[in-house]
């Protein structure tokens, strides 16, 4: 279970590039809004974020379906480090294609893994193998007889009592519980943390530079949801946009400052390293 810590954002005038906004740890963290024309600051990823439908066209959940909810674990669980998107998703078909996502299933990892081993295909994907066959096969074999009994599939009536179960199942941390309940019930009160999340966090000065994963991921959690609001923004959209964003401009994320965060400790000042690489609002 995650303990939620309480952090606030608290501005100290309306919104604009000499903002000075404080997230209320300890130490206390300080950074200036920024410029929205500026690539990784608080304000691009606000201004990024509004212009986004509002929505969840991720949502997959159908009530009492645990299929449904298997099919989305299985997608994030054979997904995240060193694993690119367009592999995570012809792995999830690959698997499924074998029918070991269905209720009924019966199948082995030793099954799983020589569907991973073999080399995968999908859009605009060349012949690609797979990193984790083996080690991945023995989780999702394991998640899915768990989720197969259904004491899971019970715990739906809330994104953080599904994250909590999910979370006492072999392989699955905080990350890749936000990532299966935002996946499936649309949940704008989790924060999938990863690589991508947390250097723009930290470069945009609302992660702490003293924080760690997973040590740390309640307050990540609670500053980038808090950080949300403040922009008034949903927070599973600001997740969306920045980890679309991070992945497709990566010389601009290259020129992003490690920390930009102002401590008791440390104050830095680099200002807008990324202004002349950044993309056009859409």
């Amino acid at each position: 279970m995650i303990s939620q810590p309480i952090v606030t954002l608290r501005a100290d005038q309306a919104l604009k590039p000499s903002t000075r906004v404080t997230v209320t740890v300890e130490p206390p963290v300080n950074f200036k809004w920024g410029r929205r024309d500026a690539f990784g600051t608080p304000a691009f990823w606000a201004a990024e974020a509004s212009m986004r439908p509002v929505g969840a066209p991720w949502r997959s959940h159908v009530a009492d379906d645990p299929e449904c909810l298997i099919r989305d674990v299985a997608y994030c669980l054979l997904g995240g480090y060193r694993v690119r998107a367009e592999v995570n998703e012809a792995a999830l078909n690959a698997v499924e294609e074998s029918g070991f996502l269905r209720a009924n299933a019966d199948f082995s990892p030793s099954d799983i893994e020589a569907v991973l081993s073999a080399p995968l295909r999908g859009s605009g994907l060349r012949a690609h193998r797979y990193p984790f066959p083996k080690q991945k096969a023995r989780r999702l074999s394991a998640v899915t007889s768990a989720l197969r009994s259904g004491d899971v599939l019970r715990s739906e009536s809330s994104s953080t009592g599904l994250r909590d179960a999910l979370m006492l199942l072999p392989g699955i941390g905080p990350k890749t519980a936000s990532w299966i309940v935002r996946n499936h019930l649309g949940a704008d009160d989790v924060a999938i943390v990863d690589v991508h999340i947390e250097r723009a966090g930290r470069a945009a000065g609302f992660f702490s530079p003293e924080w760690r994963l997973p040590r740390d991921y309640p307050l990540y959690e609670a500053a980038f949801l808090a950080f949300a609001d403040l922009a008034g923004v949903s927070a599973a959209i600001l997740d969306l946009v920045i980890w679309t964003e991070m992945r497709a401009f990566p010389r601009a994320v290259a020129l992003l400052p490690k920390r930009r965060c102002e401590t008791s400790s440390r104050r830095e000042d680099v200002g807008s390293l990324c202004a002349a690489v950044a993309p056009s609002a859409r």
